[in-house]
């Protein structure tokens, strides 16, 4: 799904992956849900994602879905979040989605990921539940 906003968007997560504020990963929310919803740029989530069978979507992709205006790809994507530690602040985030099913899932993928998780990384998650 190569796209130039496609492209501004993974830029975005690239800047919330290596920086320290927590407020990076909801401003990524929010900017994806409304690219997805609003932009012409992008196609819907649910025609990209979750992409060829047999093909595992990238972090970048999986990030973007977590956040897309579509409740059933947000679930979708938090079923391959498995993998990519690295996106768990966005499965924070979900943990108060406004879609019951989502807000379930991904409260469950976070108390299967909790325990295994650094001192350090956890404090992160945190910051961005707080």
């Amino acid at each position: 799904m190569p796209t130039s906003a496609f492209d501004d968007l993974a830029d975005q997560l690239a800047r919330a992956l290596t920086g320290t504020d927590a407020g990076a990963w909801t401003d990524f929310d929010e900017n994806a849900r409304a690219v997805l919803r609003w932009g012409s740029l992008v196609p819907p989530a649910h025609t990209w994602f979750p992409g060829v069978p047999g093909r595992r979507p990238t972090a970048a992709e999986t990030a973007v879905a977590l956040c897309g205006p579509d409740g059933r790809v947000r679930g979708a994507a938090l079923f391959a979040v498995r993998g990519f530690p690295e996106l768990l602040p966005l499965v924070v985030v979900r943990c108060a989605d406004w879609a019951g099913p989502v807000r379930e899932r991904a409260r469950a993928v976070l108390r299967a990921e909790l325990p295994g998780l650094s001192p350090g990384a956890f404090g992160g998650l945190l910051a961005v539940a707080l």
